[in-house]
């Protein structure tokens, strides 16, 4: 045994029936039903005088200003650094409406309820306490697995057709947890869809908790990563199907022992060039795409109209903050915005690190400096072309507090 420590726990955030859903513009209605239960997962891990916890919900997203209030609050709870703490989305999009401000993905007339997000905070603080108490001497065993027939480029159906899926295994001297992080877009269920659902990481996570006592996952580079091209349908059905090929390959994976005597934690602020948001939006550029695309493009410019109201979006750059977990060999880089596939493997080949996204708040898309102009994330991106590029350099440069 190392004297690495870990503790894990989760906890119900499932909300009551009748309460808005996030991810699509164009679903029609809040919640009718349950397709299966969300969660808040924890995991604190203490390795000499270094504590860090690592928290994943079945949401959407978590906005800036939300992902601040939040790690300051667990932060205090447990008495660490507020840069010690991630906080981070599955982003599924079968979820409740939380905070997403000042992104805007959710029906027109819904509005989240103060009482579920008073009451989701007390969960996530509760978690994260129970999750501090059981902490307990562990191995610490690493995997990168590559998964096939799930996914691929949602705008090039040919390309990545394999995605890496990122595991940390930890075993105590009586249980095992798993911390995985996998590049694929949690929608698998589309907008018709009025069931709340963790989707396709949510299913995930409860298969791989069949093999272990405990399993959280979270999105990686998956930006231009979907099951667009590899889904048979958008159904309950299918959703199980994909998830038991992922966990199927997962729960395959030869892992090799590391050891974590001493974590090391970074954050850094990142200075990200956007796009000019105050002009005016049209479609001219995108009429003579499939009408699947001509959606995806309108519901871009309904994201990005929402974004130039807001005084985070109008100063040219964007300061995003970085947070780096380190394992000695590798390290876990949570990230505020969504990657692409290839900025993924240039900061794995790079630097070591594994992107987990949709963590410590959300920007929104930051494409690869070469991805068509056509391409959805990049009509989407508030970010400019040059900012992949300076993200990418910041990183190569962290360095860790021991």
């Amino acid at each position: 045994m190392t004297d690495l420590l870990v503790g894990w726990a989760k906890t119900e955030i499932t909300p009551p029936l009748g309460y808005p859903m996030a991810g699509y513009v164009r679903r029609q209605g809040p919640a009718t039903g349950v397709l299966d239960p969300l969660f808040a997962r924890v995991l604190v891990l203490r390795s000499g005088s270094v504590t860090a916890a690592l928290v994943i919900a079945d949401l959407l997203l978590i906005s800036n200003r939300w992902a601040h209030e939040l790690r300051v609050s667990i932060a205090q709870k447990l008495k660490i650094p507020r840069r010690n703490v991630i906080v981070a989305a599955t982003h599924t999009h079968s979820g409740p409406w939380v905070d997403t401000s000042p992104f805007d993905f959710a029906a027109p007339g819904s509005r989240p309820r103060g009482s579920y997000l008073r009451e989701l905070n007390r969960k996530i603080l509760g978690v994260a306490l129970a999750a501090r108490e059981h902490a307990a001497p562990v191995e610490l065993s690493f995997a990168r697995t590559w998964i096939t027939g799930v996914a691929s480029d949602r705008n090039h159906p040919q390309r990545h057709r394999a995605q890496p899926f990122f595991q940390l295994r930890f075993r105590s001297a009586t249980e095992e947890a798993l911390f995985g992080v996998y590049g694929c877009h949690s929608t698998v269920l589309g907008y018709s869809n009025r069931l709340f659902s963790g989707d396709l990481l949510g299913s995930v996570a409860r298969r791989l908790e069949r093999a272990y006592s405990f399993a959280a996952v979270g999105v990686g580079a998956a930006a231009n990563i979907s099951t667009r091209f590899t889904r048979r349908n958008q159904t309950a059905s299918e959703v199980e199907r994909l998830a038991t090929l992922i966990a199927r390959q997962a729960l395959a994976a030869r892992f090799r022992s590391e050891l974590a005597d001493v974590l090391g934690i970074t954050e850094k602020k990142v200075r990200l060039p956007l796009k000019n948001l105050i002009g005016n939006f049209s479609l001219r550029r995108s009429v003579r795409l499939p009408q699947r695309l001509r959606e995806a493009a309108e519901e871009a410019e309904h994201n990005l109209r929402q974004l130039r109201n807001s005084s985070e979006f109008r100063r040219g750059v964007a300061s995003v903050a970085v947070t780096q977990v380190d394992f000695g060999s590798f390290g876990l880089l949570a990230c505020p915005a969504e990657i692409s596939f290839e900025s993924g493997e240039r900061l794995w080949k790079d630097a070591k690190v594994i992107p987990w996204c949709c963590a410590n708040g959300y920007w929104g898309y930051l494409p690869g400096r070469h991805a068509s102009s056509e391409d959805y994330e990049v009509i989407s991106s508030p970010f400019s072309p040059m900012a992949e590029p300076v993200l990418r350099e910041a990183v190569l440069t962290m360095k860790s507090f021991h």
